[in-house]
């Protein structure tokens, strides 16, 4: 990882699929049928990620942290990050970070190591052509911390290439 004028390079994200929505629903709060029915549970960059169809979903997780902590050590991640799409703020996504930490979870307000993930999740979902391509992400609205961040990637074979993350404030 380096930095060059704010933005922070985290290089090459690849995905992988992972069949357990149930167990992370739960581990939510939600019901299966709150994640979004089009986009798969995927790992990026040691991260669970998944989509829920809308803002109020994202608003209205109320986590099980010990089921999120049992699943984030039982497949081997190091957090989950659940977003929607289009974001508040004029933002393309809205998410929130939830994070392993020793024996417990948290949730972060801005984690720009996720949105580098999430660049390699919406590139193996085919939301970008190849290229070179850019998008915001909104985060911490739940705290009231409201961040903005800025990803750039070059989009290639439905993979994230030389992908920078900044962070804007707001």
């Amino acid at each position: 990882m380096s930095l060059e004028d704010g933005w922070l390079e985290y290089g090459d994200t690849v995905v992988a699929p992972l069949e357990i929505r149930g167990v992370l629903a739960l581990a939510l709060g939600l019901e299966e049928l709150d994640l979004h029915e089009d986009l798969s549970v995927m790992i990026a960059d040691q991260r669970l990620i998944c989509a829920v169809p809308n803002t109020m979903f994202l608003d209205g997780i109320e986590p099980d942290l010990e089921r999120l902590n049992a699943l984030c050590l039982e497949v081997a991640v190091r957090g989950l990050l659940v977003f929607t799409f289009p974001g508040r703020g004029g933002c393309f996504t809205d998410s929130r970070h939830f994070v392993l930490r020793a024996d417990h979870v948290l949730e972060e307000a801005a984690s720009p190591d996720a949105h580098a993930a999430l660049a390699a999740y919406l590139c193996a979902n085919q939301f970008f052509d190849d290229g070179p391509r850019t998008f915001s992400g909104a985060q911490g609205y739940r705290f009231g911390q409201r961040s903005r961040l800025e990803v750039r990637f070059n989009a290639s074979g439905n993979s994230a290439r030389d992908v920078w993350v900044r962070e804007v404030k707001q």
